[in-house]
């Protein structure tokens, strides 16, 4: 959407560009100026040589009604090497009246000889109130009926793509016109707080049972494996920040509830515990990504957090003595009894 607004302020004929009103900018909008080429290879999935060649081809031939050539790659990390390499030949020495946009939300897999080539904006994350405030605006002047705790709920699902906030409004606004939290988490297929809040108690009570329950309850309501482990993992975040931050509302999109919740949760946790349950998680979350089965590896993590024993890295060691010395520390350590034989 950028490089379209770029690409009309380029062909724009009023004095403010773009005006989006003139014929030029209008064509641009609409995708048919003639002069403003979106670069898609329907066949594959990357660019091929053959559409970059023809592309480059092209790009020497003068503009047919507007000022510049404009040539959009909607996706810049889809160019192969030899696409790349392509590219290269014209990147540097481009024609006067040619502008190339690449649009890329992976920037690290294009070359550096490309980059060195370009103007790079580096577009940042939309922050979570701007977020809420625009879902407002939207669900207003559409007549739907938007809680704030719900319109929370979207912009943490989002994390800063408001794209992705309207996309999950729309499909809440199939569900009820009127959205909850409720709605919102049945909509983007979340566990919901109570879920979480019961797993990482299972954790500090080392019920690996119950912790299995829960995880074959939500299974059995449909509840994506993947979308749960990614909820626990920042859920899990969301503890360790309220562990270290004494601000936490600051950086936490969590009601004033949530938050008394999180932190007394979190003073059941030791830092280092969080840590360890954190990179379980995170592991996991890569395992499901690869595995058939997706509700297997989330089950063997949470028998893994639930069950210290089965661990023996110098990490999981550690925590083990950390918790004798706050049992120590607190007076609650009780060493058990033994029988010592004594000889007649």
């Amino acid at each position: 959407s950028a490089a379209r607004y770029a690409a009309a302020a380029m062909e724009c004929t009023a004095e403010s560009k773009p005006c989006l009103a003139c014929p030029a900018c209008r064509k641009v909008m609409q995708d048919i100026h003639p002069d403003v080429t979106f670069v898609r290879d329907a066949e594959h999935k990357e660019l091929s040589i053959d559409t970059v060649r023809a592309m480059r081809a092209d790009a020497f031939i003068r503009p047919n009604e507007g000022r510049k050539k404009v040539y959009i790659l909607p996706r810049g990390q889809d160019l192969g090497a030899p696409s790349q390499n392509a590219l290269l030949k014209i990147l540097e020495e481009p024609p006067e009246h040619v502008i190339f946009i690449l649009a890329t939300t992976e920037v690290h897999k294009l070359p550096a000889t490309i980059l060195s080539r370009c103007q790079r904006f580096d577009f940042k994350r939309i922050t979570p109130e701007d977020i809420c405030a625009r879902l407002q605006y939207v669900a207003e002047h559409e007549n739907i009926t938007l809680d704030e705790d719900a319109a929370a709920l979207i912009a943490k699902v989002a994390d800063g793509a408001l794209r992705d906030a309207l996309s999950l409004l729309d499909r809440c606004c199939a569900v009820d016109e009127h959205i909850t939290s409720e709605v919102v988490t049945k909509s983007a297929g979340l566990a919901g707080r109570d879920y979480l809040m019961r797993l990482s108690e299972c954790i500090i009570k080392k019920d690996c049972a119950s912790a299995l329950g829960i995880i074959n309850e939500l299974h059995m309501n449909s509840c994506d494996m993947e979308r749960l482990c990614s909820e626990f993992m920042f859920h899990l975040r969301d503890l360790m920040i309220v562990k270290t931050v004494k601000n936490a509302d600051s950086i936490l999109i969590a009601t004033d509830d949530e938050l008394k919740s999180l932190k007394a949760l979190a003073e059941k946790l030791p830092l280092e515990g969080l840590l360890y349950d954190l990179n379980i998680i995170e592991d996991t979350f890569s395992q499901i990504k690869r595995s058939s089965n997706k509700r297997i590896p989330l089950e063997m993590a949470f028998v893994k957090l639930c069950s210290e024993s089965l661990d023996s890295e110098n990490d999981a060691l550690l925590r083990r003595i950390s918790a004798l010395e706050a049992k120590l520390a607190s007076g609650n350590f009780t060493a058990a009894s033994s029988t010592v034989p004594v000889e007649n």
